[in-house]
């Protein structure tokens, strides 16, 4: 986020932060510029080198489109492969970070619940893509928003920019 940009309860984005960049641009730059050196040798296959500079591209694209978005009421996350999930203020249940094991390894994911009459899925935000500073920021746009509906129960008992068990639970 912009250092000008005010971080306000009525609005507030955050993108991608650049350490996924580089992590993945060194990763898949490496590969991308072995698959060039490999096509170069003879008997070379410029296959290998499509193949990885379109992880590297879809890669970048991927990170330049994650975004949280709140604004008049309104918290949206977009992701180029999830698309944009919305969820009103007043129709938030509760939202928690949680550690979410599975073969692929384990990550960090802000959960926001719907109430179980609005049947929607929980929206699932990875937490580690942004910066500590967005996700705080975040954080305290909800809380905020929550407390001006009158609907807040509890708060974060550890400061918001730590990321550790942050939860939040409203009254339905």
């Amino acid at each position: 986020m912009k250092a000008d940009a005010a971080v306000t309860p009525e609005r507030f984005e955050a993108r991608a932060c650049a350490r996924p960049y580089i992590a993945l641009g060194i990763i898949f730059g490496f590969l991308f510029a072995f698959g060039i050196w490999q096509a170069t040798v003879p008997g070379g296959d410029w296959r290998i080198t499509g193949i990885t500079g379109a992880t590297l591209f879809l890669t970048m694209l991927w990170l330049a489109t994650l975004r949280i978005q709140y604004s008049e009421g309104q918290l949206s996350y977009r992701s180029l492969f999830v698309g944009t999930r919305s969820i009103s203020i007043s129709d938030i249940e509760s939202a928690e970070t949680r550690v979410v094991s599975s073969a692929k390894g384990s990550r960090r994911l802000l959960f926001i619940y719907a109430h179980q009459e609005r049947a929607q899925r929980p929206i699932r935000i990875n937490v580690v893509l942004f910066s500590k500073e967005d996700m705080g920021n975040s954080l305290i746009c909800l809380v905020q928003s929550l407390k001006a509906h009158a609907l807040l129960a509890s708060i974060p008992t550890r400061p918001p920019n730590t990321m550790r068990d942050a939860h939040l639970s409203i009254i339905a």
